[in-house]
């Protein structure tokens, strides 16, 4: 009986994965500001709508813009990507595998200083680029990479993510930005 009960428990626990949404990259790129990529990671199976990716720029403590998310993904990675930038994303990362699942939208880029959350009906699920309200530049040129098995955060946590610092990408051509910029590869462990 003591190991049914220890083979139900652990069958239970495996079967019961969280179903979440977490932002695990954002990519301000240094070819004439492009590409422009936030990078989010469903874990479970989602539908996301519903979802928002909103956007405080250059500072500011009320939201510049949002954008409605869509589609149901399982276990996967989702770019949500400037239209105008699609081109020279698939350059870097191509187009294939975890880099299939797309978002594209006309407010979707960050600059260095700006700071983006998904939401979830008002309440903030996830955010990264720092903290609202401050301009700080942490990732201009650059990237920012959330650590393995964190978040999501309903708030910044700078030490969730690998701060490459700014200026990182200057003078690199776009065929380097997939070894330098870790896009695809965050885990969770159950």
């Amino acid at each position: 009986m003591r190991l049914f009960s220890t083979l139900l428990a652990l069958c239970l626990s495996l079967s019961l994965t969280a179903q979440e949404v977490i932002m695990t990259g954002i990519l301000d790129g240094d070819l004439g500001g492009s590409p422009r990529a936030v990078e989010i990671y469903v874990s479970g199976t989602v539908n996301l709508s519903g979802y928002d990716l909103v956007r405080y720029s250059n500072g500011s403590v009320t939201a510049t813009d949002s954008y409605s998310l869509s589609g149901s993904y399982t276990d996967a990675y989702v770019y949500l990507i400037n239209n105008q930038h699609e081109t020279l994303f698939n350059d870097a990362f191509g187009s294939a595998g975890d880099f299939s699942n797309r978002l594209l939208g006309t407010n979707l880029f960050g600059t260095g200083n700006d700071v983006f959350t998904i939401e979830n009906g008002g309440t903030i699920i996830d955010q990264t680029g720092g903290i609202i309200g401050d301009g700080s530049n942490i990732y201009q040129d650059s990237y920012l990479y959330r650590n393995d098995n964190t978040g999501p955060d309903g708030t910044w946590v700078a030490a969730n993510w690998q701060i490459a610092g700014n200026f990182v990408l200057d003078g690199e051509p776009i065929g380097n930005y997939a070894g330098i910029v870790p896009f695809g590869t965050y885990m969770t462990t159950p």
